[in-house]
C-alpha cells in the first residue's frame, strides 16, 4: 500500500470528521474505482463488479461516507 493512502486510511480511522473530498478520491482511485458526476453536487464511483459509491462533494464530507469508504477499504484490501 502507498505509504499516502496509508495515512489517509489512519486520519479516517482517528479523525473521520477532518477528511477532504480529495483524500476520499485518492482511497477510492487507489481501489480501482473511476469518479464520474451526475451533473450535480454528487460524485459517483464506479468499479465493475462492485456497487457504485455517492459522496457529496461538499466541505468537510460527513462521518458517515468517509465510514463507508473506509469500510469499502477494509473489505476490498482484504479479498
Amino acid at each position: 500500500m502507498g505509504n499516502k493512502i496509508s495515512k489517509i486510511i489512519d486520519k479516517m480511522r482517528n479523525s473521520p470528521s477532518s477528511i477532504s473530498f480529495n483524500e476520499v478520491r485518492d482511497v477510492l482511485v487507489y481501489l480501482g474505482y473511476e469518479l464520474s458526476s451526475n451533473g450535480g453536487v454528487h460524485m459517483i464511483f464506479r468499479k465493475p463488479g462492485h456497487e457504485h459509491i455517492n459522496i457529496p462533494f461538499a466541505k468537510p464530507i460527513k462521518k458517515h461516507y468517509v465510514k463507508k469508504v473506509l469500510e469499502t477499504y477494509e473489505e476490498e484490501v482484504i479479498d
